[in-house]
């Protein structure tokens, strides 16, 4: 076996860039079937992860995988896909340490990645990044690791050296948040994203209907959405926040709710 049927695997995806990225990692999987080669795929966000091993567990009989991520709680993971005997299976990671001076120059996720990208890297090709004290860590992938290191040379205002490291050698930073409460009248995706964004609920609508909002990764597109406990909230252009608590009611019925801003 070797030809899959693509469309059959991405036909319940709404989110037309998941489809296309579902799909071009099945090619990936398609090359291990015919060639019986190992293969690795992009970098993942944790929805898209359930969506592709939901997948390959549809072909177990013939290929197995693993998950590459450098921690194992980190968010964005790649598969290494190989034929079911295969047992010599080598992490395909390495770590890119970037440091310097960062004291006066307040460094943000945003301008880690914007820097990265400026070197013409795609998202996918790049893991998570950790930001800690003088340093930044880059979990990317082995055969554009020197590249990486090699040019990128200032993040922000601040200029940094990278060196190469082992992927075991990653020190994990907790995110850290900012704690806000609010009130919000339920818990649907709309209500609380203008409740914690300060934003008009036309305009919560509009990012849920339009596509801009992200529900524990996974891209929605209704506004009546409900949110739970720990439901992490992306929406495209203002950030995201993770409801942190949710602390009763208010005397008119509404929801106390903890919100947790990353920072």
């Amino acid at each position: 076996m070797g030809i899959i049927d693509k469309e059959k695997y991405i036909a319940f995806i709404r989110d037309e860039e998941t489809k296309i990225f579902i799909k071009h990692n099945l090619s990936k999987l398609e090359s291990v079937l015919k060639s019986y080669e190992i293969k690795k795929t992009d970098f993942m966000d944790p929805y898209r992860q359930r969506v592709f091993s939901s997948v390959l567990n549809s072909f177990s009989d013939e290929v197995s995988y693993r998950l590459f991520g450098g921690l194992k709680l980190a968010e964005r993971k790649l598969f290494l896909i190989f034929p079911y005997y295969e047992q010599d299976i080598q992490d395909p990671l390495k770590l890119v340490r970037f440091e310097s001076d960062f004291s006066f120059d307040n460094i943000t996720h945003k301008d880690c990645l914007g820097a990265l990208m400026s070197l013409g890297l795609a998202r996918e090709k790049l893991g998570d990044i950790y930001i800690g004290n003088g340093y930044v860590d880059v979990v990317t992938l082995d055969n554009i690791a020197d590249y990486i290191a090699i040019n990128l040379t200032k993040i922000r205002h601040s200029g940094v050296k990278g060196k190469i490291l082992p992927i075991e050698q990653i020190k994990e930073v907790k995110p850290e948040f900012i704690y806000r409460d609010i009130i919000a009248s339920s818990l649907r995706v709309d209500v609380v994203i203008s409740a914690a964004l300060n934003v008009s609920r036309q305009v919560s609508s509009a990012v849920c209907e339009n596509g801009k909002v992200k529900v524990d990764f996974e891209p929605i597109f209704s506004k009546s959405k409900e949110l739970d406990l720990d439901s992490l909230v992306s929406v495209r252009g203002y950030g995201r926040f993770k409801i942190a608590g949710i602390n009763g009611k208010t005397s008119k019925d509404k929801y106390r709710l903890k919100i947790g801003f990353y920072d």
